[in-house]
């Protein structure tokens, strides 16, 4: 499937809602040449329960119709891992504190990674991730390296179920194959 943002953000979602650790792996290419914005995975997404914004986010997607940043961040706990950022080629983690906090601060976990020099190319890669309790993995097997990356959630409020959802902000254009989301038995 092939995401085009060039007219505003685009985020898909699972159908279904996992509880527990997780394994979600997809094959993911950058596809376009631009600059600016991130693509971002929502692990284990759900409402704040405020304003309408009950638990279960399919039920208020009408609220998203634009899918804004701050109608995540403000309105939803989620864990957020952004990679394939450009200008500067990050791999970084949130959690979103949607009660406690209107904007993204405080919200980053430990571990933030810089200068990947993994997304240049237009390569497939393939992409793990395991987020188990507090702790995220990314594994990224590029054609011509494989990285590990730990993102930590010290000091937040754990997550524990949810949906997961793949988001590219305006003017990103992107590919994503064999997308698989598995809880630990």
């Amino acid at each position: 499937m092939t995401i085009d943002t060039t007219n505003g953000y685009a985020v898909l979602w699972t159908k279904q809602s996992f509880e527990g650790d997780l394994r979600i792996e997809y094959d993911f290419r950058r596809v376009d040449q631009y600059n600016k914005g991130v693509n971002i995975i929502y692990i284990q997404a759900t409402g704040d329960g405020q304003n309408g914004c009950v638990e279960d986010i399919s039920k208020w997607s009408n609220k998203r119709n634009l899918a804004a940043m701050s109608d995540y961040f403000m309105n939803m706990h989620t864990y957020h891992i952004s990679y394939a950022a450009y200008p500067k080629d990050y791999i970084r983690g949130r959690r979103y504190l949607p009660i406690e906090n209107k904007r993204l601060k405080g919200t980053e976990l430990t571990g933030s990674f810089f200068n990947t020099g993994l997304f240049e190319d237009q390569q497939w890669m393939h992409i793990t991730i395991i987020k188990q309790a507090k702790d995220l993995w990314m594994e990224i097997r590029h054609p011509k390296k494989t990285q590990l990356f730990h993102l930590k959630n010290e000091d937040k409020p754990t997550i524990q179920k949810g949906r997961v959802g793949l988001r590219l902000m305006p003017g990103r254009l992107s590919q994503f194959k064999n997308f698989k989301v598995s809880t630990a038995k």
